[in-house]
Protein backbone atom coordinates (compact mmCIF):
# COMPACT_ATOMS: atom_id res chain seq x y z
CA UNK A 1 0.00 0.00 0.00
CA UNK A 2 1.29 3.45 -0.89
CA UNK A 3 1.97 5.34 2.34
CA UNK A 4 2.53 9.12 2.02
CA UNK A 5 5.91 10.27 3.27
CA UNK A 6 6.27 13.83 4.55
CA UNK A 7 9.42 15.85 3.87
CA UNK A 8 10.55 15.27 7.47
CA UNK A 9 13.05 12.43 7.81
CA UNK A 10 14.01 10.55 10.96
CA UNK A 11 17.28 9.14 9.60
CA UNK A 12 20.33 10.94 8.18
CA UNK A 13 20.54 10.91 4.41
CA UNK A 14 23.03 8.23 3.30
CA UNK A 15 24.78 9.29 0.06
CA UNK A 16 25.82 6.46 -2.20
CA UNK A 17 26.73 5.58 -5.79
CA UNK A 18 25.48 2.60 -7.80
CA UNK A 19 25.23 3.09 -11.55
CA UNK A 20 23.61 -0.31 -12.06
CA UNK A 21 20.78 0.10 -9.56
CA UNK A 22 17.26 0.03 -11.02
CA UNK A 23 14.31 1.84 -9.34
CA UNK A 24 11.48 -0.11 -7.78
CA UNK A 25 7.89 1.10 -7.31
CA UNK A 26 8.25 2.56 -3.81
CA UNK A 27 11.67 4.21 -4.17
CA UNK A 28 11.75 7.96 -3.55
CA UNK A 29 12.31 10.38 -6.43
CA UNK A 30 13.56 13.95 -6.23
CA UNK A 31 12.09 15.26 -9.48
CA UNK A 32 13.33 18.53 -10.97
CA UNK A 33 11.58 20.33 -13.82
CA UNK A 34 12.58 23.83 -14.89
CA UNK A 35 14.51 24.16 -11.62
CA UNK A 36 11.45 23.39 -9.50
CA UNK A 37 10.69 20.35 -7.36
CA UNK A 38 7.71 18.23 -8.36
CA UNK A 39 6.05 17.00 -5.17
CA UNK A 40 3.10 14.80 -4.33
CA UNK A 41 0.64 15.41 -1.51
CA UNK A 42 -0.78 18.76 -0.53
CA UNK A 43 0.19 22.03 1.12
CA UNK A 44 1.72 21.34 4.53
CA UNK A 45 2.07 17.61 3.83
CA UNK A 46 4.28 17.37 0.77
CA UNK A 47 6.17 14.19 -0.01
CA UNK A 48 8.64 13.03 -2.62
CA UNK A 49 6.86 11.08 -5.36
CA UNK A 50 7.64 7.39 -5.63
CA UNK A 51 8.88 5.72 -8.78
CA UNK A 52 5.43 4.28 -9.46
CA UNK A 53 4.02 7.83 -9.52
CA UNK A 54 6.16 8.73 -12.54
CA UNK A 55 4.90 6.30 -15.18
CA UNK A 56 3.11 9.04 -17.12
CA UNK A 57 6.33 11.14 -17.15
CA UNK A 58 8.51 8.45 -18.71
CA UNK A 59 8.61 10.15 -22.12
CA UNK A 60 10.01 13.38 -20.67
CA UNK A 61 12.58 11.80 -18.32
CA UNK A 62 16.13 12.81 -19.34
CA UNK A 63 18.14 11.80 -16.26
CA UNK A 64 17.70 9.14 -13.61
CA UNK A 65 20.45 8.71 -11.00
CA UNK A 66 20.56 6.78 -7.75
CA UNK A 67 21.98 9.14 -5.11
CA UNK A 68 21.60 7.27 -1.80
CA UNK A 69 19.10 6.32 0.89
CA UNK A 70 16.50 8.78 2.18
CA UNK A 71 14.75 7.55 5.32
CA UNK A 72 16.36 4.18 4.67
CA UNK A 73 14.83 3.79 1.19
CA UNK A 74 16.52 4.18 -2.20
CA UNK A 75 16.36 7.73 -3.55
CA UNK A 76 16.79 8.86 -7.15
CA UNK A 77 17.48 12.24 -8.69
CA UNK A 78 15.21 12.71 -11.71
CA UNK A 79 15.47 15.41 -14.38
CA UNK A 80 12.65 16.05 -16.83
CA UNK A 81 12.86 17.62 -20.26
CA UNK A 82 12.41 21.36 -19.75
CA UNK A 83 10.61 21.66 -23.11
CA UNK A 84 7.75 19.50 -21.86
CA UNK A 85 4.84 20.98 -19.95
CA UNK A 86 3.79 18.93 -16.95
CA UNK A 87 0.00 18.67 -16.93
CA UNK A 88 -1.12 16.79 -13.84
CA UNK A 89 -2.77 17.45 -10.51
CA UNK A 90 -0.89 14.57 -8.91
CA UNK A 91 2.51 16.28 -8.94
CA UNK A 92 2.82 20.01 -8.36
CA UNK A 93 5.89 22.21 -8.92
CA UNK A 94 7.25 23.91 -5.81
CA UNK A 95 10.03 26.45 -5.28
CA UNK A 96 12.87 24.53 -3.60
CA UNK A 97 14.07 27.66 -1.74
CA UNK A 98 10.62 28.28 -0.28
CA UNK A 99 10.49 24.73 1.05
CA UNK A 100 13.84 24.90 2.90
CA UNK A 101 12.32 25.90 6.28
CA UNK A 102 10.10 22.81 6.23
CA UNK A 103 12.89 20.41 5.28
CA UNK A 104 14.79 18.28 7.76
CA UNK A 105 18.58 18.35 7.42
CA UNK A 106 18.42 14.91 5.77
CA UNK A 107 15.89 16.14 3.21
CA UNK A 108 17.92 19.24 2.44
CA UNK A 109 21.04 17.08 2.04
CA UNK A 110 19.24 14.84 -0.45
CA UNK A 111 17.75 17.73 -2.45
CA UNK A 112 21.09 19.56 -2.55
CA UNK A 113 22.84 16.44 -3.80
CA UNK A 114 20.18 15.83 -6.45
CA UNK A 115 20.23 19.42 -7.76
CA UNK A 116 24.01 19.64 -7.95
CA UNK A 117 24.50 16.26 -9.61
CA UNK A 118 21.74 16.75 -12.17
CA UNK A 119 23.15 20.15 -13.08
CA UNK A 120 26.66 18.69 -13.40
CA UNK A 121 25.59 15.99 -15.84
CA UNK A 122 23.40 18.27 -17.93
CA UNK A 123 26.15 20.91 -18.29
CA UNK A 124 29.02 18.50 -19.02
CA UNK A 125 28.11 16.72 -22.23
CA UNK A 126 31.28 17.35 -24.23
CA UNK A 127 34.98 17.34 -23.43
CA UNK A 128 36.35 20.87 -23.12
CA UNK A 129 39.75 19.64 -24.32
CA UNK A 130 38.92 17.71 -27.51
CA UNK A 131 35.19 18.35 -28.02
CA UNK A 132 34.15 14.69 -28.05
CA UNK A 133 31.07 13.40 -26.22
CA UNK A 134 31.55 12.42 -22.59
CA UNK A 135 30.44 9.13 -21.05
CA UNK A 136 29.32 8.36 -17.50
CA UNK A 137 31.82 6.74 -15.16
CA UNK A 138 30.70 3.34 -13.88
CA UNK A 139 32.66 3.82 -10.63
CA UNK A 140 31.70 7.28 -9.33
CA UNK A 141 29.87 10.51 -10.09
CA UNK A 142 32.09 11.66 -12.93
CA UNK A 143 32.21 11.90 -16.71
CA UNK A 144 34.93 10.41 -18.88
CA UNK A 145 36.31 11.32 -22.28
CA UNK A 146 37.32 8.07 -23.98
CA UNK A 147 39.24 10.01 -26.63
CA UNK A 148 41.70 11.97 -24.49
CA UNK A 149 41.11 9.99 -21.27
CA UNK A 150 40.08 12.98 -19.19
CA UNK A 151 37.97 12.53 -16.06
CA UNK A 152 35.63 15.38 -15.09
CA UNK A 153 34.09 15.65 -11.62
CA UNK A 154 31.32 17.86 -10.21
CA UNK A 155 32.67 21.33 -9.49
CA UNK A 156 31.83 22.85 -6.13
CA UNK A 157 32.23 26.61 -5.75
CA UNK A 158 33.32 27.50 -2.18
CA UNK A 159 31.79 30.65 -0.70
CA UNK A 160 32.02 32.26 2.71
CA UNK A 161 29.39 33.90 4.89
CA UNK A 162 30.26 35.73 8.10
CA UNK A 163 28.55 37.17 11.16
CA UNK A 164 30.54 40.25 12.17
CA UNK A 165 30.02 41.25 15.81
CA UNK A 166 30.61 44.51 17.67
CA UNK A 167 29.74 45.19 21.32
CA UNK A 168 26.54 43.14 21.38
CA UNK A 169 25.50 44.05 17.85
CA UNK A 170 25.64 42.18 14.54
CA UNK A 171 26.37 43.56 11.08
CA UNK A 172 23.49 43.04 8.65
CA UNK A 173 23.37 44.25 5.08
CA UNK A 174 20.79 44.62 2.32
CA UNK A 175 21.79 43.38 -1.12
CA UNK A 176 20.52 45.70 -3.84
CA UNK A 177 19.27 42.68 -5.80
CA UNK A 178 16.86 41.68 -3.02
CA UNK A 179 13.28 42.51 -3.96
CA UNK A 180 12.34 42.59 -0.26
CA UNK A 181 13.78 44.64 2.62
CA UNK A 182 15.52 41.54 4.04
CA UNK A 183 18.97 42.03 5.58
CA UNK A 184 21.53 39.25 5.78
CA UNK A 185 25.21 38.59 6.43
CA UNK A 186 28.19 39.46 4.26
CA UNK A 187 28.98 36.63 1.84
CA UNK A 188 31.04 36.02 -1.27
CA UNK A 189 32.96 33.52 -3.35
CA UNK A 190 36.52 32.38 -2.71
CA UNK A 191 38.96 33.62 -5.33
CA UNK A 192 41.92 31.74 -6.78
CA UNK A 193 44.89 31.61 -4.41
CA UNK A 194 42.94 32.78 -1.34
CA UNK A 195 42.56 31.12 2.02
CA UNK A 196 39.05 31.11 3.47
CA UNK A 197 40.10 33.63 6.13
CA UNK A 198 41.48 35.98 3.48
CA UNK A 199 38.19 35.75 1.60
CA UNK A 200 36.22 36.62 4.74
CA UNK A 201 38.34 39.72 5.40
CA UNK A 202 38.31 40.82 1.75
CA UNK A 203 34.55 40.46 1.27
CA UNK A 204 33.80 42.47 4.42
CA UNK A 205 36.29 45.16 3.40
CA UNK A 206 34.99 45.36 -0.19
CA UNK A 207 31.28 45.38 0.62
CA UNK A 208 31.08 47.52 3.77
CA UNK A 209 34.55 49.06 4.17
CA UNK A 210 35.47 47.86 7.68
CA UNK A 211 38.26 45.70 9.08
CA UNK A 212 37.69 42.55 11.14
CA UNK A 213 39.68 40.24 13.43
CA UNK A 214 39.33 36.93 15.31
CA UNK A 215 37.95 35.08 12.28
CA UNK A 216 36.64 31.68 13.35
CA UNK A 217 34.98 28.88 11.39
CA UNK A 218 31.57 27.73 12.67
CA UNK A 219 29.70 25.54 10.20
CA UNK A 220 28.98 24.78 6.53
CA UNK A 221 26.05 24.02 4.26
CA UNK A 222 25.76 22.81 0.67
CA UNK A 223 23.93 25.47 -1.28
CA UNK A 224 22.75 24.05 -4.60
CA UNK A 225 21.75 27.35 -6.25
CA UNK A 226 23.51 26.24 -8.34
CA UNK A 227 26.62 24.54 -6.92
CA UNK A 228 28.10 26.26 -3.87
CA UNK A 229 29.40 25.11 -0.53
CA UNK A 230 28.75 27.88 2.01
CA UNK A 231 31.32 28.05 4.82
CA UNK A 232 30.12 29.99 7.84
CA UNK A 233 32.39 32.14 9.98
CA UNK A 234 32.16 34.62 12.82
CA UNK A 235 34.48 37.59 13.33
CA UNK A 236 34.86 40.66 15.51
CA UNK A 237 34.92 44.29 14.41
CA UNK A 238 38.45 45.74 14.27
CA UNK A 239 38.06 49.23 12.84
CA UNK A 240 36.63 51.59 10.25
CA UNK A 241 33.23 53.05 9.44
CA UNK A 242 30.57 51.37 7.32
CA UNK A 243 30.77 52.46 3.70
CA UNK A 244 28.66 50.26 1.42
CA UNK A 245 30.06 49.49 -2.01
CA UNK A 246 26.86 50.45 -3.85
CA UNK A 247 27.38 47.58 -6.31
CA UNK A 248 26.12 44.67 -4.22
CA UNK A 249 25.21 46.32 -0.92
CA UNK A 250 23.03 49.42 -0.70
CA UNK A 251 22.55 49.49 3.09
CA UNK A 252 24.30 48.04 6.14
CA UNK A 253 24.20 48.72 9.86
CA UNK A 254 24.77 47.28 13.33
CA UNK A 255 21.71 45.70 14.96
CA UNK A 256 20.84 44.69 18.50
CA UNK A 257 18.79 41.54 19.23
CA UNK A 258 15.75 43.64 20.23
CA UNK A 259 15.75 45.71 17.00
CA UNK A 260 16.30 43.34 14.10
CA UNK A 261 15.21 43.95 10.49
CA UNK A 262 13.74 41.24 8.28
CA UNK A 263 16.27 38.39 8.17
CA UNK A 264 16.63 35.15 6.13
CA UNK A 265 14.18 32.33 6.74
CA UNK A 266 15.11 29.32 8.90
CA UNK A 267 17.01 26.56 7.13
CA UNK A 268 19.68 28.75 5.56
CA UNK A 269 23.17 28.98 7.02
CA UNK A 270 22.81 32.77 7.26
CA UNK A 271 19.86 32.32 9.61
CA UNK A 272 21.78 29.66 11.55
CA UNK A 273 24.66 32.07 12.21
CA UNK A 274 22.30 34.89 13.16
CA UNK A 275 20.34 32.62 15.51
CA UNK A 276 23.54 31.38 17.18
CA UNK A 277 24.53 34.96 17.93
CA UNK A 278 21.01 35.82 19.12
CA UNK A 279 20.82 32.72 21.32
CA UNK A 280 23.96 33.81 23.17
CA UNK A 281 21.92 36.60 24.76
CA UNK A 282 19.26 34.25 26.09
CA UNK A 283 21.43 31.26 27.11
Amino acid sequence: MNQPLALSCEKPFEPSFDSARIPSDFDHCIVLHKDQLLLAGKEGDWRFPQWQDLEFLEASLVQQRFIGLWNGIACYAIALNTKHTIKTQDLLPQDARALIPSMSSATFHAVARARQLLRFYSSHRYCSQCGKSLEDSAKEFARICNTCEREIYPVIAPAIIVSVLREGKILLAHNKNYTQPMHSLIAGFVESGETLEQTVAREVREEVGIEIKDIRYLSSQPWPFPNSLMLGFTANYAGGEIQVDGNEIDHADWYEPQHMPDIPRPGSISRLLIDRWNDSFTA
